[in-house]
């Protein structure tokens, strides 16, 4: 029964499922029962989910296990509360990381990734289960390392969605100052780390600014 209504909570874990019942399996009394002391030691389902994670991980080539930084910079933001949800990045992108396809199908085969056919036909790679970013050790001590730059990135898509639904008015670019310096050092740190959206949205901005500076001097001559 708690395994049924585990799963019942996202239809999405039910590859986790028989991962549980296969560790639950290996845990069994010497008559064969499954029992609730072995269902917690796991964690519960979504504590399995970590178990398997980091066993997939720990299996993988040195390559692939160091892509893991510039992967999960793109597989991971904050939603509300500061709690870290699932964002969707192009398979494309991934693969610029030295040894990210591999990690990152590595994660897909594991049904812990997944991979969609997003626009203009490319694959689009998201976490398959948000539980992974609660119950993966790895990924939770990533989280808490790099909250200064999933704040920061929050801060750009939340203003460019503004410009976006402004229909990309001039008047909603990154303001001169704190919040502009801010983009471009994300974009000078972290390039591989936010789409080609982002890159063009942080470009404009700099060009307006540079513009408007250019001619404030200009009037200055005058």
């Amino acid at each position: 029964e708690l395994l049924r209504d585990a799963a019942l909570k996202d239809p999405a874990a039910l590859p986790l499922l028989g991962y549980t019942l296969e560790h639950l399996h290996e845990r069994r009394t010497s008559d064969g029962l499954l029992t609730l002391a072995a269902y917690r030691e796991l964690g519960g389902l979504e504590g399995a989910i970590g178990k398997r994670a980091e066993s997939v991980f720990g299996a993988l080539a040195g390559e692939a296990r160091a892509a893991f930084d510039g992967v999960w910079r793109q597989l991971v933001t904050l939603g509300e509360g500061g709690a870290p949800v699932r964002r969707r990045a192009l398979a494309s992108a991934l693969g610029t990381v030295p040894g990210g396809a591999a990690l990152v199908e590595a994660l897909v085969r594991a049904r812990l990734l997944t991979a969609d056919q997003a626009e203009g036909g490319e694959r689009s790679i998201a976490v398959a289960h948000e539980a992974l970013l609660r119950h993966w050790p790895r990924v939770t001590a990533w989280v808490e390392q790099n909250r200064d730059f999933l704040r920061a990135r929050s801060r750009l898509a939340t203003r460019q969605t503004e410009w976006k639904e402004r229909k990309q008015s001039d008047d909603y670019l990154i303001p001169p100052g704190p919040a502009l310096g801010e983009a471009e050092s994300l974009l000078g740190a972290h390039t591989g780390a936010l789409d080609a959206e982002e890159h063009d949205y942080i470009r404009r901005s700099t060009a307006r600014a540079r513009a408007r500076e250019q001619a404030r001097l200009r009037r200055s001559r005058t």
